[in-house]
């Protein structure tokens, strides 16, 4: 049977159209800048009338004995242009046997060859109105290091061996000894009375005469132009 009512016709789907997207204009691209000349730096002109500065300073200066001493400054001028004078203690000195001053460009230099404690002092440099000053010192001698894997003993003698600094100058050394005695307590006293050897020439020295199953404390001193250094630490 046909239906008394009309059928409805098809639902037609509908679309919107899609948002329309707003695009922010390019900014637009930096211009460079414009290259500015830097202007030439002027030159300095030095007035030859002009005094020294000094620019470079004596520094305080330790060194071993019978080693060489440099005393080193700069000015503004060139060495040869300038009329430096040196001084130990206030008193002039000149170039000598034991002086010798160098100028090159515009360093000054003040060499003391082989110092002595008569060297100790404060030494300066003038030049025009300007004066730098340094101390010089003697460093006292390192002692002596007693190597005790290398001394060897005999029944009634040892060898003893010592080292030195590479760079110590030494005229001769010096080794002291003394008997020790076992008391309370496993403890070795010294005795006061020490025998000594003389004027040594090497690092070593044989002592002869000791008492077969004794202990000794051996010690040794390095001696230099200006005196004895300090004994080295005994050895038993």
């Amino acid at each position: 049977k046909r239906s008394r009512f009309p059928k409805p016709p098809p639902s037609q789907r509908t679309t919107s159209p899609p948002p329309k997207v707003e695009v922010p204009p390019r900014p637009p691209s930096p211009q460079p800048e414009p290259e500015v000349e830097s202007e030439p730096e002027a030159e300095v002109v030095e007035d030859p009338n002009a005094p020294a500065t000094i620019t470079l300073y004596l520094t305080d200066m330790e060194v071993r004995g019978l080693a060489d001493a440099k005393f080193t400054c700069a000015t503004t001028k060139p060495a040869d242009k300038v009329q430096a004078k040196w001084s130990r203690d206030n008193s002039v000195i000149t170039s000598s046997s034991k002086y010798k001053m160098t100028a090159e460009d515009k360093t000054l230099t003040l060499t003391i060859l082989k110092v002595e404690s008569s060297d100790t002092g404060e030494y300066a440099c003038e030049v025009d109105d300007n004066k730098t000053c340094g101390q010089l010192t003697i460093k006292e001698p390192d002692a002596p290091a007693i190597n005790i894997q290398q001394c060897e003993v005999e029944e009634n003698a040892i060898i003893v061996r010592w080292s030195v600094p590479e760079d110590e100058q030494y005229d001769n050394f010096q080794l002291l000894y003394s008997k020790s005695f076992q008391s309370v307590g496993n403890r070795f006293l010294e005795s006061s009375i020490f025998k000594t050897v003389n004027n040594i020439k090497e690092t070593e020295c044989k002592v002869l005469g000791l008492s077969p199953d004794s202990h000794y404390r051996f010690y040794v001193r390095s001696s230099t132009v200006w005196g004895l250094s300090q004994r080295s630490t005994g050895v038993l």
